[in-house]
This record gives structure tokens, C-alpha cells and sequence, in this order.
């Protein structure tokens, strides 16, 4: 028999948001409803992250968010973040087409960016829980979120090694351009034009 903590952890782990399989870094998904068909779809339950951390780019439609940290709506450009351990729940909030693409990765992968762009930078974009672009980073953002979904799904040997790249470049564009290009241990950052060397040399 099962104690009573087992019992609970068992009934929490059911509407956790699936964790990445095992020895795996990367799990990439797209997300597509048309025509509003589900409007009215949500989360059967609030949830939180705890294996694995998010990211996720909304290309068309827009969904509510609620959680135990109040609530807040994702729209068309915008990119998501779920700080770890957040009880949340989504509404489709759109009867357009709802279209987005999301990225979960391991702690590994989490604590290489960390060290890339340091554990307060890391945490404070996190925070935010998402970031509003203007046109022209909303495409380029798209296509590296495009072109990880690409290279997750080729499966190659090198994949990993891709992603993580080019998920170290997106976190840097982000910071450097979005949020804290005022940081001192952000502000020898590359320029942003230089997102094609980048992409080239992964490809």
C-alpha cells in the first residue's frame, strides 16, 4: 500500500506538465488550434514545472494565464516563461488561429545558460513570466524557435549540440536586448544583427 505521501505525490505528478523522457535535453512542440475550435479549452487544473524548465514563443493567438501569482495574458509575439515551481492555469482566449511553439529543457541545459549569462540574470528573466517584442525581433525570434523545432525533430547526433547553441543565443539576444543590456555582466554581449553567423554555423 501506498502511504499517504506517495498517494499525494502520485495525484500531483498526474497534472504535472509532462516532463522531458529521461537522458533526454530538449523536448520541442507545436501547438496548433484552428478556426477557434476549442475556445474554450484550459488546463484541467492548475499545474507547475519542477522537472524541467519552459519557454515558448505565441505566433498567433493568445491565451490567460492564472496563478498563484496572479494572472496575465500571452499574445500574438510575445514570449512565455513559467517560473519553476508556479501552480498555473491557461484559457484560450482567441477564436483565431491559436499557434505557438514551446521549448522545454533539463536543468543541465538550464545551469550551462546560467553560467553563460549568470544565475540573476537567468532567474530575473524567469520572473518577468514573458516579454513583449517589437515586429522586427518578433520574426527573428520566430525563426530561431522555428529553426530549434527543425533541428529537434531531424534528431541527429549533433542536434543537442545545436540546441543548445542556438538556445544560448536566443537567451543572450533576450538579454541584451530586451531586458538588462544595462548589466555589467551582459554588456560586451554581441550585437543582435550577429543572429545569422549564429544560425549558419549551427545549420
Amino acid at each position: 500500500l501506498l502511504s499517504r505521501r506517495q498517494r499525494q505525490m502520485c495525484i500531483r505528478d498526474r497534472y504535472m506538465p509532462r516532463p522531458i523522457k529521461d537522458g533526454n535535453n530538449f523536448e520541442i512542440n507545436r501547438s496548433i488550434v484552428y478556426n477557434g475550435k476549442d475556445i474554450n479549452f484550459h488546463m484541467p487544473s492548475m499545474s507547475a514545472c519542477i522537472k524541467h524548465y519552459e519557454i515558448g514563443f505565441q505566433i498567433s493567438g493568445s491565451h490567460h494565464v492564472y496563478s498563484t501569482d496572479g494572472e496575465w495574458d500571452i499574445l500574438r509575439g510575445y514570449v512565455g516563461t513559467m517560473p519553476l515551481g508556479l501552480h498555473h492555469q491557461t484559457f484560450y482566449t482567441s477564436n483565431e488561429t491559436h499557434n505557438s511553439i514551446l521549448i522545454k529543457y533539463s536543468f543541465d541545459i538550464a545551469d550551462y545558460i546560467k553560467s553563460e549569462i549568470s544565475a540573476v540574470s537567468f532567474n530575473r528573466f524567469y520572473a518577468e513570466k514573458y516579454h513583449i517584442l517589437n515586429q522586427e525581433d518578433q520574426q527573428v525570434v520566430r525563426n530561431i524557435f522555428e529553426k530549434m523545432l527543425t533541428e529537434y525533430n531531424i534528431n541527429s547526433p549533433y542536434s543537442d549540440s545545436k540546441l543548445k547553441a542556438l538556445l544560448k543565443y536566443q537567451y543572450k539576444h533576450f538579454l541584451y536586448k530586451c531586458c538588462f543590456s544595462s548589466f555589467q555582466d551582459i554588456a560586451q554581449m554581441p550585437p543582435f544583427h550577429l543572429h545569422n553567423r549564429l544560425l549558419k554555423n549551427t545549420a
